[in-house]
């Protein structure tokens, strides 16, 4: 089994380098926030639909509802 890793789980973080959604293509220049997902290695825009879905998880993890971990 393997064990949860702070390190591999999605973030939001502030670009330190320009980049491009993996979703949507969008610019994201340095200073700008996104959410990354590590294993991936891939930045996505906060108006993307896999950080729309990052969000939501978020939240419901911070309420401790049941759908938090789906």
């Amino acid at each position: 089994m393997r064990r949860f890793n702070r390190d591999s789980s999605p973030r939001e973080i502030v670009v330190k380098y320009s980049a491009a959604c993996a979703e949507t293509g969008k610019p994201l220049p340095a200073g700008a926030a996104a959410v990354y997902y590590p294993r991936t290695k891939k930045l996505f825009h906060p108006e993307s639909k896999t950080a729309a879905e990052f969000r939501s998880q978020a939240a419901a993890a911070a309420f401790c509802l049941g759908d938090a971990n789906w």
